[in-house]
């Protein structure tokens, strides 16, 4: 899909999911990989943490016994991930990270575009093109597009 969002719009920090899966039967898949590609060059970053949700730790691991919402990889405190990713928007960069970490759009750290000289704030916003690959699961109530061309 494609989205679009002023310089200074964020999106909250989630996980990717099967939303119908999520909502209907209270089970969290998550894609196999998440892609943004960037069709700008302005806007707030996305930042990705080390951080996965507790089903997906249960789900590889029958062992755990989790009961946060999130556990970092190796580590059992959430508020402290091991790491953090911020990838700020250019045209034509390709993003592509785990279907299963934390991550979002912060706007707290749109700055000014040292390629324009502009404060992001007076440019056009941030376009990307955002793919999620699924290898083991397939979404539910997903439309697929018809073999007509």
């Amino acid at each position: 899909w494609a989205q679009y969002r002023s310089s200074n719009d964020g999106l909250g920090f989630h996980f990717d999911k099967d939303e119908h899966a999520a909502r209907e039967e209270n089970l969290w898949k998550h894609p196999t990989v998440a892609t943004a590609t960037y069709l700008s060059n302005e806007g707030a970053p996305l930042v990705v943490f080390e951080t996965h949700s507790a089903e997906d730790i249960e789900e590889n691991d029958t062992e755990s016994h989790l009961e946060d919402t999130l556990i970092c990889l190796g580590e059992n405190d959430p508020s402290n991930p091991p790491q953090a990713w911020v990838i700020f928007p250019r045209q034509g960069r390709h993003v592509v990270f785990s279907g299963g970490l934390l991550h979002g759009v912060a706007s707290e750290l749109t700055i000014a575009d040292p390629a324009t000289k502009r404060d992001n704030a007076q440019n056009e916003g941030r376009l990307s093109f955002l793919v999620n690959v699924w290898l083991d699961h397939k979404p539910k109530e997903i439309e697929q597009l018809p073999d007509e061309k």
